[in-house]
């Protein structure tokens, strides 16, 4: 990105760092990205407990008795596993392509982070191995899908035991699975709203170049706090207005802002 940023630059005579985004730093990136899709997941995932919380009973109000299951240990997987577990909630489970560890009282990532730097999950030995196959369907609060696409299907669902899923991954739920999960009455955080914060801070750095001004990392995680709570708490009002599933919601807000951003414009519907 930094290699096109220049080349774009040279071509018209002037830099342009908003050409593009991605960067390194210092060469007009933004601070927070490498853990912003992670860092947006987490946010979705409290504003979901919270709201389950005032309408529901069952969810835990304390994130130390919050368990999760994280399938997918790299950028996104890591850094979700990162923001639970430094905010007290339990992560007793984590895979990788090469495997999955368990400890039912919770795994210390930050340990893990440090242990693996990188490596393989089996590469640790300190928690339990089991079946990566089996990490969806345990009995826990969370689970949170963040490798593949098409992990969770018809044949998984009937099993699955958590009352929130939060899709770090583009597509990990199957069309023949999602009926399966809303009469099981799982809350689902689709992937185009809990994996929305990379694309967010891409957004906030192209604000950052067009303005030349850099913010700070807190400023950073400030304002994504800020959109994706926003995001998160209009497509719940559109669940709620229209009686329609999380999924289908988050298509609806997003399509409704195109259609009113081109009537705004008078190019009709």
């Amino acid at each position: 990105m930094g290699w096109m940023f220049d080349k774009y630059s040279a071509m018209v005579g002037y830099t342009e760092p908003a050409i593009v985004t991605g960067k390194p730093i210092d060469a007009g990136g933004c601070y927070g990205r490498e853990d912003a899709t992670g860092q947006g997941c987490f946010i979705t995932i409290q504003e979901a407990l919270a709201y389950l919380r005032e309408h529901e009973d069952g969810i835990p109000e304390s994130p130390s008795k919050t368990s999760c299951a994280i399938q997918g240990f790299g950028n996104v997987g890591s850094s979700i596993a990162k923001f639970l577990f430094r905010n007290g909630y339990k992560v007793v489970a984590i895979s990788d392509i090469s495997g999955a560890i368990y400890n039912s009282e919770g795994l210390d990532v930050e340990d893990i982070l440090n242990t693996t730097k990188g490596a393989r999950i089996n590469t640790y030995t300190k928690a339990k191995a089991i079946d990566p196959d089996s990490l969806l369907t345990l009995p826990v609060t969370i689970i949170i899908p963040a490798a593949m696409e098409g992990v969770i299907t018809k044949r998984n669902a009937p099993f699955i035991q958590a009352r929130v899923i939060a899709e770090g991954a583009n597509g990990p739920t199957t069309p023949e699975a999602d009926p399966i999960l809303e009469e099981k009455k799982i809350f689902i955080i689709p992937d185009i709203l809990a994996n929305a914060g990379g694309v967010a801070v891409s957004y906030f750095e192209w604000v950052q170049n067009v303005g030349r001004y850099i913010w700070t990392e807190d400023e950073v995680r400030k304002q994504l706090k800020i959109k994706m709570s926003k995001a998160f708490n209009e497509v719940i009002a559109t669940k709620e207005r229209c009686n329609v599933s999380m999924r289908t919601a988050a298509f609806m807000t997003g399509l409704n802002r195109v259609v009113q951003a081109g009537i705004r414009r008078g190019k009709g519907i």
